[in-house]
């Protein structure tokens, strides 16, 4: 942007001391942008594999947070499937004792 505002400052200079056409001359000498949209061209594509990365790093987080949560899940129902049977297993034994 500041190569930009150069550049019209430079031919406004042109302008003031060679006069009008010498100014519209310049006008059609320079690269009408091209160069500005260029580099604009490449900041936004720098811009886009930079949030690419980003996200790309914020799934492979929740992938992860993901996984410990179905490993403690699991888990959790593992635990809590033999608490119940060695509640069950207390149960019948005393029962067998109360028999006996």
């Amino acid at each position: 942007m500041d190569a930009r505002l150069a550049g019209l400052v430079d031919r406004m200079e042109i302008r003031r001391r060679d006069g009008f056409r010498a100014g519209a001359e310049s006008m059609g000498r320079g690269n009408n942008g091209e160069e500005l949209m260029d580099e604009i061209q490449t900041r936004i594509s720098e811009m886009r594999r930079t949030e690419e990365q980003q996200l790309s790093l914020l799934l492979q987080r929740a992938e992860a947070s993901a996984r410990r949560t179905k490993g403690v899940i699991i888990i959790g129902n593992v635990l809590a499937i033999f608490i119940l049977f060695m509640v069950k297993l207390e149960s019948r034994t005393a029962e067998l004792l109360v028999h006996v």
